[in-house]
């Protein structure tokens, strides 16, 4: 990764060994996966002597590059560190299972953090994301960095169900799973087959029960990712006393 927090200057000549020359694209500065322009790296701003011309000014290019899971929701968590230049753009790319890198879709959030989707064929694999920032003209590609999905989705945990006083409605709430789209909330009579009753987005959810009748009501939830599903929760229970 680019470590320096200097602007360096590049002169295409490629002079090695020469007074103010900081190392080619291969020094400690640059990515080891750089493929820009053949330059020479130059600490000094003013043209180095013997050179004709003064190269583009590159910027300090994004560092600490992250990519995580995060919980009840269908997509990666991308963030980096800006360079210097405020000209300078960025772009993502992705790789599945150490295949060809091609341009991610993603969500940019702000100027340091973007959401890529994850769908249900992404399930069981290794994608890997790296950063392209184009500066100074100059572009450069940065060693990425990489999330393993599971091979299915887990089935939320924690499922809980409290009856209202009244009597006339139950809240659920449970912990989120690792990767969802949403949840489908279910609901059957003491020993009876499951009905979907709800599709939510959220880790909890209040179930109106109106009139109904007296004796134990089961709950449990799924959660989704598009076409997929994981196995129910395990079920939570309310009881109504008969009136």
């Amino acid at each position: 990764m680019f470590v320096t927090s200097h602007p360096y200057w590049l002169d295409n000549r490629g002079v090695a060994n020469t007074p103010g020359c900081v190392g080619y694209v291969n020094n400690p500065y640059f990515p080891s996966s750089y493929t820009g322009p053949a330059y020479s790296i130059w600490s000094d701003p003013a043209s180095p002597s013997g050179s004709s011309s003064q190269g583009a000014q590159a910027s300090r290019f994004p560092l600490q590059l992250s990519a995580s899971l995060q919980a009840g929701t269908d997509s990666v968590m991308l963030d980096w560190m800006r360079g210097s230049l405020p000209t300078a753009t960025y772009a993502v790319e992705r790789s599945t299972d150490g295949g060809a890198f091609a341009a991610a879709q993603v969500t940019v959030l702000n100027a340091t953090r973007a959401t890529a989707p994850i769908t249900p064929a992404d399930l069981g694999s290794s994608l890997s994301y790296r950063m392209v920032e184009t500066a100074g003209g100059v572009t450069a590609r940065f060693d990425p960095v990489t999330v393993t999905l599971p091979p299915s989705l887990e089935a939320p945990s924690g499922l809980s169900a409290a009856r209202s006083e009244s009597g006339t409605s139950v809240a659920l709430e449970w912990r989120d799973a690792p990767i969802a789209s949403g949840y489908y909330v279910e609901k059957a009579g003491a020993g009876g087959t499951f009905e979907r009753v709800a599709t939510v987005t959220e880790s909890s959810h209040t179930v109106e029960l109106g009139a109904a009748a007296a004796g134990i009501h089961e709950f449990r939830v799924v959660a989704y990712l598009g076409s997929a599903s994981s196995p129910p929760s395990a079920t939570a229970s309310v009881t109504l006393p008969s009136s």
